[in-house]
């Protein structure tokens, strides 16, 4: 089905949750909905977004899980003074727009269950803000930059990374070790009970991966 194009007329509207329905498209008029502030679509059959969907400057929460998504409009970085929540799970996106590093105030996106290859580096720069992140369950190959350099996350128990390879997930966590206390603690510095005596010699690389992948499991966080 498609939500009929007299909702632009409905200026005033704040809230809409249309989750659990058949929709397969947005009409372009839904960007005239100035103060919209939360929009859940999750469980329905959208392909794609309207580019007009970058004029809602009020929309703080963006809830699309289980669609059928492909791409994102570049007009979604419009957005950046006013989304805080951006739920792209379960989806079929290949790639993210450049733009998405323009949301400033993003607190929360999530992009598990994806197509995704990889992530733009502009991504980067929305780590030290979000509070979660995830994006498991995706054939990512390639990493931002500024995710080694920069990462600073509030919550770092919701800084998610599985479906990286061995080789990267270990590479990063070395770079960012002071941010993750979970790896750096159980890890990298072993159990601080142990005396120098009965610390171990240095581990091989995958056994440091298997053992990061392990106590992540530990933590639900794998």
């Amino acid at each position: 089905g498609r939500l009929p194009s007299t909702i632009g007329s409905l200026r005033e509207l704040r809230r809409v949750s249309l989750a659990h329905n058949k929709i397969e498209a947005l009409p372009a008029s839904i960007g005239a909905v100035h103060k919209l502030a939360f929009l859940d679509l999750c469980q329905n059959q959208v392909g794609e977004l309207p580019s007009s969907m970058g004029c809602m400057r009020c929309l703080e929460v963006l809830l699309l899980s289980c669609n059928r998504l492909t791409d994102l409009p570049p007009s979604i970085g419009s957005l950046a003074t006013c989304l805080r929540e951006l739920d792209l799970s379960s989806n079929l996106l290949k790639l993210l727009p450049a733009a998405i590093g323009e949301l400033s105030q993003l607190k929360r996106l999530d992009l598990h269950h994806n197509q995704l290859a990889a992530l733009p580096a502009e991504l980067g720069k929305l780590v030290p803000q979000l509070e979660q992140f995830r994006a498991t369950h995706n054939p990512l190959s390639t990493l931002p930059p500024k995710f080694a350099n920069d990462t600073r996350v509030r919550d770092q128990s919701q800084m998610l990374w599985s479906g990286y390879s061995d080789g990267q997930v270990a590479e990063w966590l070395i770079d960012v070790a002071d941010v993750f206390p979970i790896c750096r603690d159980a890890i990298l510095f072993g159990d601080e009970e142990e005396s120098e005596q009965e610390k171990k010699p240095p581990q091989s690389l995958r056994s440091f991966v298997f053992q990061v992948q392990s106590k992540l499991e530990e933590q639900g966080l794998w």
